[in-house]
C-alpha cells in the first residue's frame, strides 16, 4: 500500500477497492457503522494527508444518475497510505442502477440495499473531508475530475446536500495524461 508514484495511488484505487480485501493492518477513516458518531473522531485523515485520491463507481452516466459508491485514499508525501474511506450508499427513492453500469462495476441494488449507508450523512462526511484537505493546501485527484464531480454534485442535490467540489478544485490524472 506504498506508492513511488502518487498517481499510482489512484489505479489501486479505482482498480482494486472494493474488488479484494484490505490487509488486516491497513487502516481505515471510519472504524465504526454508526452515522452519529462525530466528525472530528472519523476524520484525522483529512488533516494528516498530504494528497487524497478519490474515485465514484455511479448508477450511469447522466445527468440524472447518482454514485452508488465512494472510496477516497489518503496518502502521506511519500505516497504511503495512512487510510481509506470505501463505502456503498443507497440509492434515491425510485432511482435504478444502469445495466451498462452494473456491467462495469457489478454492484446492484440488492447490494446497495443490504450494505449502503444513506447518502446524505455520507456526502456530509466528505463534504468535511474535502474541505478540511482544500483548507490545508493539499492535492485532491481523480482521474476524470469533471466526470467525479459532476456525479457528487448530482448525487447532493438528490439527497439535500450543499455540495462545493468542483473539477477546479481537484488534480485530474486523465486531463493531465493528455497534455
Amino acid at each position: 500500500s506504498d506508492f513511488k508514484n502518487p498517481l499510482d495511488a489512484f489505479f489501486w484505487l479505482g482498480s482494486y477497492a472494493g474488488h479484494y480485501q484490505l490487509p488486516s493492518d491497513t487502516p481505515q477513516v471510519f472504524e465504526s457503522n454508526t452515522e452519529e458518531s462525530a466528525i472530528s473522531k472519523e476524520l484525522p485523515l483529512c488533516e494528516i494527508a498530504d494528497f487524497a485520491v478519490f474515485d465514484t463507481e455511479t448508477s450511469g452516466l447522466s445527468s440524472t444518475d447518482c454514485a452508488v459508491q465512494t472510496a477516497v485514499g489518503f496518502f502521506d508525501s511519500d505516497g504511503k497510505a495512512l487510510g481509506f474511506y470505501d463505502k456503498l450508499w443507497k440509492l434515491p427513492p425510485g432511482k435504478k442502477i444502469g445495466y451498462g453500469a452494473f456491467k462495469i462495476h457489478k454492484i446492484s441494488e440488492k447490494k446497495v440495499e443490504a450494505h449502503g449507508y444513506r447518502a446524505a450523512p455520507e456526502l456530509r462526511k466528505l463534504k468535511h473531508m474535502f474541505s478540511t484537505m482544500k483548507k490545508r493546501k493539499k492535492m485532491i485527484v481523480s482521474h476524470n475530475a469533471s466526470f467525479d464531480t459532476r456525479i457528487l454534485l448530482q448525487t447532493a442535490k438528490q439527497n439535500g446536500v450543499d455540495w462545493t467540489l468542483t473539477k477546479d478544485d481537484v488534480f485530474c490524472t486523465m486531463k493531465q495524461s493528455k497534455v
